[in-house]
């Protein structure tokens, strides 16, 4: 899968700001786990996808803050195994990382 990076306007620092996924944390994990990521203002949509192995989709979660924001997956809206969810902005995959959900 293909990976993006998206830098818009300067901050106040005069740097660029760039779209972020962070892996999440705790991983694996067996109760909940949180998904950070860093978007900027002019960022007008971004979603969490999770996708199983197979590539099939499982689930998709807006998210609807900027900066450095974050979601939280609990264990049992999935079942145990390893995963893959991607950051999708503005159209376009950011970047995609693996999960694991014991139990």
């Amino acid at each position: 899968m293909k990976t993006s990076t998206i830098t818009y306007g300067q901050d106040d620092f005069g740097l660029l700001e760039k779209t972020e996924l962070i892996q999440n944390r705790p991983n694996p994990f067996s109760t909940e786990t949180k998904i950070e990521m860093h978007l900027p203002q002019e960022v007008i949509s971004a979603e969490i996808i999770i996708y199983d192995l197979q590539g099939v989709q499982l689930k998709t979660i807006p998210v609807n803050n900027r900066e450095n924001t974050s979601i939280s997956i609990q264990a049992y809206e999935l079942e145990a195994g390893m995963y893959l969810f991607t950051l999708i902005t503005d159209g376009k995959v950011i970047d995609t990382k693996r999960m694991i959900l014991q139990r």
